[in-house]
């Protein structure tokens, strides 16, 4: 068996740590959830949303034949856009 070296092995291990990341966030996601409703029933049933959500999602996506890398290229573009205003209100 090789190993991997250079940028596969760093991305190897970031690979291995991404499923404990995951679950932190969705913990912290319940317990902001869980302080602002003052339950713990409903941070529940809002997380069971999720995965829902993102197929729906992901379903316009391909049917309106985009990708996740517009929406990206939107979000640069509209922080480049707020860096520029930001400058320009300085200047």
């Amino acid at each position: 068996m090789t190993a991997f070296q250079g940028t596969a092995a760093a991305f190897q291990h970031v690979l291995t740590n991404q499923a404990l990341l995951l679950l932190a966030s969705i913990v912290t996601m319940y317990i902001v959830l869980g302080v602002l409703y003052e339950s713990f029933i409903h941070p529940i049933t809002i997380l069971s949303t999720l995965p829902s959500a993102g197929i729906g999602a992901m379903l316009a996506l391909i049917i309106a034949g985009d990708d996740l890398g517009e929406i990206v290229d939107a979000l640069v573009a509209e922080d480049q856009a707020s860096k520029l205003a930001a400058l320009e209100q300085e200047g």
